[in-house]
């Protein structure tokens, strides 16, 4: 009995010391396993640590450069009607150049442009086609004379429609082009022209002047519909020529070949086709007619009249038989 007993306890003393093995080995994986992940994000944070600094690097291309470049560019818009107002430095008279972009230079219809002033009220009409040759635009003599220092307002009409004014213009991009961003237009020819022409004059440009059409409401204009240049120059001379239309009276002679017509009154023989008597005959058409009328009479039987003289001359008959009888007897 003392025996198994010895053999029960020290059973159990070995089962408690396997119990603490397992338990310190237990205690030992959770003491590692806890060092290796705090190593683990330790080293996580180290490489995390560094991409901060591209993200900081890269925040400047937020903004980016072409916005500061574009901020200019409106100030040479003008949408407002004081903007369309355009001060002439000395007096003399308003020459406009004009040149439709669009077309190349050949407009469909004719532009309207009014040029207002506190003493007048000038509408221009802008033409239609290409330029007369070898002018690379019309130049208009606007029939405006203005004074020192006087201000002219400027509305052009799409093609006359006075319920399409145009919205604005701006300056030309140096002198090479019309447009806004997105919308250039390049004419370095057209631009070159007309400073040299200008230039060749004597006269300032007073202003240049990209002009946006009519557009739909909430549509940005473009600028580059047509060109306007204005100047000064000498009264068109072309009234003068007025008095070369006398020639239209030397076709009062022309008259006079009317006389010469008068051998139309010799045409007065032509009655004389005595003829016309000869037309007679058209009366014996009359008796056509007359024939027609018997041909009638007869489809409704003999008249009563033949009726008549066939029964007294019959009577008459029996009368010289029935005479001639009783002579006999």
């Amino acid at each position: 009995m003392a025996s198994e007993s010895f053999v029960s306890s020290t059973h159990q003393s070995g089962n408690k010391t396997l119990w603490y093995v397992l338990g310190g080995v237990v205690v030992l994986a959770l003491v590692l396993g806890g060092i290796v992940w705090w190593y683990g994000n330790s080293l996580l944070e180290e490489e995390v640590a560094p991409t901060p600094s591209p993200v900081v690097r890269s925040t400047p291309t937020v903004v980016p450069s072409p916005v500061s470049s574009t901020t200019p560019e409106p100030v040479g818009i003008n949408l407002v009607s004081e903007s369309k107002s355009i001060t002439f430095p000395k007096a003399g008279r308003v020459y406009m150049y004009y040149y439709f972009i669009v077309g190349g230079g050949n407009a469909s219809s004719p532009y309207v442009i009014d040029l207002v002033t506190s003493k007048a009220n000038v509408s221009v009409e802008a033409p239609a086609g290409l330029p007369r040759s070898p002018n690379k635009m019309h130049i208009i003599d606007t029939g405006l004379d203005v004074a020192a220092g006087e201000v002219v307002a400027v509305q052009p009409y799409d093609f006359g429609d006075f319920d399409k004014p145009s919205l604005g213009w701006i300056k030309p991009n140096g002198a090479t082009s019309c447009g806004s961003p997105g919308h250039v237009t390049a004419i370095p020819e057209i631009l070159g022209w007309m400073k040299s022409t200008i230039a060749a004059t004597g006269e300032p440009i007073v202003s240049e002047q990209c002009w946006g059409d009519w557009d739909p409401p909430g549509e940005a204009p473009d600028y580059n519909d047509f060109l306007l240049v204005f100047t000064y120059g000498s009264p068109s001379p072309s009234p003068t020529p007025k008095p070369s239309t006398t020639p239209v009276a030397s076709r009062t002679p022309s008259p006079t070949p009317m006389p010469t017509s008068t051998p139309i009154a010799s045409k007065t023989p032509s009655p004389t086709p005595t003829p016309k008597p000869s037309t007679t005959p058209v009366a014996s058409k009359a008796p056509l007619e007359t024939a027609r009328a018997a041909t009638v009479d007869t489809s409704e039987g003999v008249p009563v009249t033949g009726v008549i003289e066939d029964t007294i001359k019959g009577l008459g008959a029996g009368i010289l038989l029935l005479l001639l009888g009783l002579m006999l007897l």
